[in-house]
């Protein structure tokens, strides 16, 4: 397994996969050499975050176009691949939501391993506290705050 994730992280799931009878070897490389092996198809399990704010993250992770992209998987599936370009191509909010939909609803179908999940981000921060700007998409968050020339305010 590669992995370029969190601290214990691998620990903790070579752990889990232990307890079910699979015994894996963890290679922990920096980003660009990781993804570089999984494009050649090196992993026979390969774990990466990825995130971005709008659902066209499964054409990144799914779509046969994307096979030594970001599709590590090499998941290949025709009738997925053009539920995804419906979602990508259409303007209208619902005709993309079930397409989205018929194309996870068929790789739960086909995948043999589909370990994806969002965690939800919340951020605070004072009235009192000036410089703050709340900026939007980012490679890595779907929003993020920027600390510019931080003052309290009187």
């Amino acid at each position: 397994m590669a992995h370029t994730g969190h601290v214990g992280e691998p620990e903790a799931i070579k752990e889990q996969l232990r307890e079910v009878g699979l015994e894996i070897r963890i290679t922990i490389l920096e980003p660009a050499a990781s993804v570089a092996r999984a494009r050649e198809g090196v992993y026979e399990l390969y774990k990466i975050g990825y995130g971005w704010p709008d659902i066209t993250l499964g054409f990144d992770l799914w779509h046969t176009r994307q096979i030594r992209g970001l599709n590590f998987s090499f998941f290949s599936d025709p009738q997925v691949d053009k539920q995804i370009d419906i979602a990508l191509r259409d303007l209208d909010p619902e005709v993309r939501a079930a397409a989205w939909n018929a194309a996870h609803v068929r790789i739960l179908e086909l995948a043999p391993f589909v370990p994806q999940w969002h965690d939800l981000s919340f951020f605070f921060a004072s009235m009192a506290i000036g410089g703050l700007e709340l900026l939007g998409a980012h490679p890595h968050w779907s929003v993020y705050i920027a600390a510019l020339d931080l003052y309290v305010r009187e």
